[in-house]
């Protein structure tokens, strides 16, 4: 750091100043007060740097051409940039590259109104994840008013915003979950009765004659089909307007995801579908609810099955990770396009002929009810792995 001319002025030697005051090296009476005020002056710059430097929020400041000039350790937090490697790299670096015309809208808000305060959008770290952040940008002048710079206060909001979505997303379930529980008891009873009248008439038929019965059979069928359909159906809207209540028990993972396998154990044998497990042996005990966690496991188990046609290989792993249980479900399947990734935890959203579109909806609210969230990733042609992360200290 260059001296101000305040010091080259005042030519204070560091000999001069000793202690909290002012020690009888001073040659002059009249430089005692002087001496004590650059003291002070230096004491305070050093705390005022390390309150900058030390600061969560990234503090950085850019000249005129957007390069970056200062970046303290709030910002190598948060973009994973030493200062070492971003000091005189333009500060395009850390904007996505759908965002770089915001450099321009930046400049021209600070010019039309002097600065910018909070705007909220997204940078690029150093290992190409984004981040949520919020952004209020100050120009810098020089002693003759001119521009010679930018200063930049940054915070991470990702968390926030990841509260916000949570918050939106349970408000919508629980609208439709009360919506779903009345429209599923309204429609339950009526096709319970044509189940059974279904049932009756293909025994009349029977009687009448086995040929005209066999004539009808697709008839029959499709409308069993439908009804079987809207019953599910009925019954994914009460499990979904029931799930906000927990029963929380404390059980063993390898014990559920071994009961959830077994469910399934005749359609792996049909399918020929082979199944690998690796369960940690020092996985803890978690505090869950046993049945929604049931339909977890069984939910994600059943969608991997989908995606196999016939054989493939569905392999189960469980560990123990950064004070988290984690299960990954992974599949040798058809795997999810791009464009239907985004969507996939959405309500109704089902990429199936016969899909409700609420089973990977639910999967994730009961995770986040948890305090635990589930992460899918997928390769078209090579499988999908879905990662249920549960945290071992939850807060409810």
């Amino acid at each position: 750091m260059s001296k101000s001319p305040f010091w080259d002025d005042w030519h204070i030697d560091d000999n001069l100043i000793q202690g909290n005051g002012l020690e009888p090296k001073c040659p002059h009476k009249d430089m005692v007060e002087k001496c004590r005020y650059v003291q002070w002056l230096k004491r305070h710059e050093g705390y005022m740097r390390n309150v900058l430097m030390d600061t969560a929020d990234a503090i950085l400041s850019m000249d005129t051409n957007n390069i970056i000039r200062s970046w303290n350790k709030g910002a190598e937090r948060i973009y994973g940039y030493k200062r070492e490697e971003i000091i005189g790299k333009p500060i395009a670096v850390v904007f996505p590259p759908d965002r770089l015309h915001e450099l321009d809208i930046m400049a021209r808000i600070v010019q039309e109104k002097g600065h910018i305060k909070n705007m909220e959008t997204e940078r690029l770290r150093k290992d190409g994840k984004r981040v949520a952040v919020s952004i209020t940008r100050t120009p810098v002048y020089d002693d003759s008013n001119l521009l010679i710079g930018y200063t930049a206060v940054v915070s991470d909001i990702t968390e926030r915003k990841k509260m916000e979505r949570q918050l939106i997303r349970t408000e919508k379930m629980a609208s439709v979950g009360t919506f779903a529980a009345g429209l599923a008891h309204e429609i339950r009873n009526p096709l319970n009765s044509m189940s059974i009248q279904l049932v009756l008439l293909e025994r009349r038929l029977a009687k009448v004659s086995d040929d005209f019965l066999k004539k009808n059979l697709g008839t029959i069928r499709i409308i069993r089909e439908g009804i079987d359909r809207l019953v599910n159906l009925t019954n994914d809207f009460l499990h979904f307007s029931h799930f906000f209540h927990l029963n929380i028990t404390l059980e063993n993972i390898h014990a559920l995801l071994s009961a959830s396998i077994s469910l399934m154990e005749g359609t792996f044998q049909r399918k020929a579908i082979r199944i690998e497990r690796g369960f940690a042996p020092d996985l803890p005990l978690v505090e869950i609810d046993r049945e929604k966690f049931q339909q977890v496991f069984l939910n994600l188990i059943q969608n991997s099955v989908e995606a196999m046609s016939i054989g493939g290989t569905l392999t189960v792993n469980t560990s123990h990770e950064n004070e988290s249980v984690v299960i990954r479900i992974m599949d040798t399947g058809c795997g999810i396009p791009d464009e239907q990734m985004s969507h996939i935890f959405e309500i109704f959203y089902s990429t199936k002929e016969n899909g409700t579109g609420l089973g990977l909806a639910i999967v994730h609210q009961i995770l986040e009810l948890h305090g635990g969230e589930v992460q899918i990733e997928s390769d078209v042609g090579k499988g999908t792995t879905c990662t249920v992360i549960l945290p071992l200290r939850q807060e409810r």
